[in-house]
């Protein structure tokens, strides 16, 4: 079992009979997680992904722990949060004992490309089932959040209530059936899906084409 251990190097590398050089890290934006990836191909290596909030910080798992990496070793980190710097550690070992260590390496969340709340609407526009994928942040051990989604027409009235109750945190994917609450299929026309919740809000713009 890893425990949690400080460290204060910036990049510190250890291996038992072998020499490597230091990789680096990059991030990618995968539905508003971000995914921490070390630069390279280590495959066959077992490996576990430390965080901390500061360099001289103590590092936790924010991975599951010796993890077979099959090409990429990476995290996707639900939990950061935007325009927050963390410091990531990937602890590496083979097959044949040999360990390494990478990192800390500084990371910056983009506050642009993380998201408290999101929802994206396809088709749109749109005519007949319409799939409305919701996203809300953090990891699903963290306990759903109560949402209310509905969609207005132009003049601000209520022509359907989506959701309103708790919903898992992450992705989650509604189909609506393109019906207003009155059961019948809402006119051709702009409308707007509000999402409420703890998190935050925001507003989508949907199209109906008939």
């Amino acid at each position: 079992m890893f425990r949690p251990i400080a460290i204060t190097a910036v990049a510190l590398t250890l291996v038992a009979g072998l020499s490597l050089a230091e990789p680096g890290v990059r991030v990618v934006y995968r539905d508003g997680v971000p995914r921490v990836q070390l630069e390279g191909d280590w495959s066959h290596t077992r490996y576990t992904v430390q965080r901390a909030s500061r360099r001289d910080a103590v590092y936790a798992p924010v991975s599951n722990e010796h993890i077979l990496c099959l090409g990429d070793c990476y995290v996707d980190d639900a939990d950061a949060a935007p325009g927050v710097t963390y410091w990531y550690r990937f602890d590496l070992e083979k097959d044949d004992g040999t360990a390494a260590v990478f990192g800390p390496f500084a990371v910056t969340i983009s506050d642009l490309q993380v998201r408290w709340v999101g929802v994206d609407v396809a088709p749109n526009p749109g005519a007949g089932e319409t799939r409305l994928r919701f996203f809300l942040w953090g990891r699903a051990s963290l306990g759903p959040v109560p949402i209310r989604a509905a969609l207005f027409d132009l003049q601000g009235r209520v022509v359907r209530r989506l959701h309103d109750g708790p919903l898992a945190r992450g992705a989650t994917t509604i189909v609506w059936d393109g019906r207003g609450d009155d059961g019948r299929p809402l006119r051709s026309g702009v409308y707007f899906l509000s999402v409420q919740s703890s998190l935050g809000s925001t507003v989508a713009r949907v199209l109906r084409a008939h």
